[in-house]
């Protein structure tokens, strides 16, 4: 927020306030979307050329390769996917986000985990 949208905010109701700090965060939301979108294409181009293990990104292979030489199982996986949706269901979102799953597998782990 601006400094001149602080100000406006300052003098508002609890409810206008409330109402201009969810739209920020509906904003923000949209904006890490778009840069998760990028990192993406980014992760498609890198992989093509072999270079992922070099990068900062985590991907859904190396996440589920992870868990399992943690010692996870099939069942481990989805209690710890129900156990995140279930404390904090908008960070499970956005994990399953940033590590690049499709808004489709999202809604059936997300659905499954409930």
């Amino acid at each position: 927020m601006s400094l001149a949208e602080i100000a406006e905010v300052i003098d508002k109701s609890t409810d206008e306030i409330e109402g201009a700090l969810e739209k920020r965060l509906f904003s923000i939301n949209k904006e890490v979307q778009g840069l998760r979108n990028q990192q993406n294409v980014i992760i498609n181009i890198i992989r093509n050329q072999g270079n992922i293990k070099n990068t900062r990104i985590l991907t859904k292979d190396k996440w589920v390769s992870m868990l399992r030489a943690a010692g996870l199982d099939d069942d481990g996986m989805w209690n710890w996917h129900v156990e995140f949706e279930r404390n904090s269901p908008e960070a499970h979102q956005d994990f399953l986000e940033s590590i690049g799953i499709s808004s489709d597998e999202i809604a059936l782990i997300r659905n499954k985990s409930k």
